[in-house]
């Protein structure tokens, strides 16, 4: 029997990567992201060199004939499949590359206060241990041979949204090693991707249907003002209908504990058929020829300000005045992960037992999804995360 293999023997000094980014599906009501993720992996033979004055002739081969294959971990997900794991090796040089597909649906807490005019962090991270990832370079720069379908290094990340109601602004990704011992470290990559809401849909199929059925209601003016029940007949008709049709598209609006300017469109709407209904019911117990002129007065201020407040919601929207800056969007998610960072700081206050199991639970179960304070925790606390 031959002797086992050193399997720390076969890792590469360096793992070249490209990595491509496809947002497929956001779902709001689950609060998730659906990512296709497709990443070229090249690297060198651990205990030889290479000579790159060789025609590279890659040749595709099986997992099992390779003594090494990197291992993905993507942090806080639901689902994953891998649809595609082809591995190839240059003969002339013992380099070797493979790509790897994944399907992967990720908990994704969605900022959602200015929805539908609402900016996200769309995150994607993942995890490698034991080896040093290293951006694709060309063999100038320090690189190795690799199938010519790979893309070229300037392409070192690359995202697209392929969805008609999202706008990509654009990917930012970080790198960060986190040592393990004198040579092997664990690599973990996250790529941030900003995407803007496109309102189109919602402004269409929700506020102007809203703004259609509140207009409605001004025509209880041409009902004389002492018969109060086919007034109230029109407005509180019409507000019943805003109510039903709350209920009809609850499934088209994600749920929050907080109200979202969608929500607040809908209490304004509500104000206004509310205020109608108040009018009504003073009007119908004056007696004097000044009420209505009054009415005139009241509804052509009520019917001003709706149109005026649709006006500012067209031109708003043309020049984006409802959504949040990137800087904005930026800060509350740098806030959010520096919550994280202290919670977990915050595991060094022990007990006399040694740590506080239940401030641990605690602390993990909020912030799961990052693994390099993870790693942290189990060297510096001997606790397994």
């Amino acid at each position: 029997m031959p002797p086992p293999v050193d399997i720390l023997s076969c890792v590469p000094e360096k793992l070249f990567y490209s990595i491509q980014v496809v947002i497929v599906k956001i779902d709001e009501l689950n609060n998730s992201i659906t990512f296709d993720v497709l990443i070229y992996f090249s690297w060198a033979p651990a205990t030889s060199t290479f000579d790159i004055s060789t025609s590279s002739q890659f040749a595709r081969v099986a997992e099992s004939s390779l003594e090494w294959v990197p291992e993905v971990n993507f942090f806080n997900v639901k689902e994953k499949t891998a649809t595609e794991m082809s591995y190839f090796v240059d003969p002339s040089s013992g380099c070797t590359s493979c790509i790897m597909n994944w399907v992967i649906d990720c908990y994704e807490t969605l900022e959602l206060h200015q929805f539908p005019f609402d900016r996200q962090l769309a995150k994607m991270t993942l995890f490698l241990t034991d080896v040093r990832l290293t951006p694709m370079r060309s063999l100038a720069n320090g690189g190795v041979p690799c199938p010519k379908s790979f893309p070229p290094p300037a392409k070192q990340t690359e995202c697209i949204v392929d969805l008609g109601n999202w706008d990509l602004n654009g990917m930012k990704s970080s790198l960060e090693l986190l040592s393990t011992d004198t040579r092997l470290v664990d690599s973990e990559l996250r790529c941030k991707i900003e995407i803007t809401r496109i309102p189109t849909f919602y402004l269409w199929n929700i506020v102007l249907v809203i703004f259609v059925l509140v207009l409605s209601s001004f025509c209880a003016i041409g009902v004389p003002t002492d018969d109060l029940a086919d007034r109230m007949s029109i407005t509180l008709t019409l507000a019943l209908t805003i109510v039903a049709f709350k209920f009809v598209i609850v499934g088209m609006v994600p749920p929050t504990p907080y109200l979202t300017f969608l929500d607040k469109y809908f209490l304004f709407s509500f104000v206004v058929i509310g205020t109608e209904v108040v009018e009504n019911f003073i009007l119908s117990y004056a007696t004097s020829n000044s009420s209505l002129h009054f009415e005139y007065v009241f509804y052509f201020i009520l019917f001003v300000l709706w149109i005026l407040l649709h006006l500012i919601l067209v031109i708003g929207t043309h020049f984006r005045w409802f959504f949040q800056s990137w800087e904005t969007v930026r800060e509350l998610d740098n806030g959010s992960r520096q919550n994280v960072e202290n919670g977990y700081e915050a595991i060094a206050i022990k007990t006399d037992d040694g740590i506080d199991s239940g401030v641990l639970n605690d602390i993990i179960s909020k912030a799961s999804n990052d693994m390099s304070f993870q790693k942290r925790l189990s060297t510096e606390t001997g606790v397994a995360v």
